[in-house]
């Protein structure tokens, strides 16, 4: 962009470190991710303190869909504004259930990059992870939430994640 300007040999780049929105709590599962996805990006320091740390639930692959709508409802009576975050591959699983029709958004990482939500419940991160640009796409979905992070899997996580121990 600099090249681009005209005050460009006089222009500054500063990187912004300091993260105001996602909590300690919830930044130390997902920091370890962008040491991997970014590795010369330093990384952000979390302002806020005082979440509750993630949980993590791991269930069978039978129950995965199910589980994740158990979470996503029990959320749903918390104030503020709640996201279920899957990978697109999930989506017909959830086709036929009512979570969509009772407000609660259903997005992919990408769908919910630049986005907010007090409550986040992501489903499947192994899932997530898989692909080229999956890691990258898993960081951005652990990152949204501002007080409550859910994580529901079958499948092992992925070994970037530094996990808590689960519920």
């Amino acid at each position: 962009m600099l090249a681009h300007l005209d005050a460009a040999g006089t222009a500054e780049v500063a990187e912004l470190r300091h993260a105001y929105r996602v909590p300690t709590e919830i930044m130390e599962l997902a920091l370890p991710l962008l040491g991997v996805v970014a590795p010369d990006v330093a990384p952000p320091v979390a302002f806020r303190t005082g979440a509750a740390a993630p949980r993590i639930e791991r269930v069978d692959e039978d129950d995965l869909v199910t589980a994740a709508l158990r979470q996503a409802f029990g959320l749903a009576t918390e104030e503020g504004l709640l996201a279920v975050i899957l990978p697109d591959s999930l989506v017909p699983d959830l086709s036929g259930h009512s979570a969509y029709d009772d407000g609660i958004p259903l997005l992919s990482p990408r769908r919910a990059k630049g986005l907010e939500f007090d409550h986040v419940v992501v489903v499947e991160p192994a899932l997530i992870a898989d692909g080229e640009t999956g890691l990258r796409e898993l960081y951005v979905a652990l990152t949204r939430p501002t007080k409550t992070l859910v994580v529901v899997h079958s499948r092992p996580l992925p070994d970037e994640l530094s996990t808590p121990k689960p519920d």
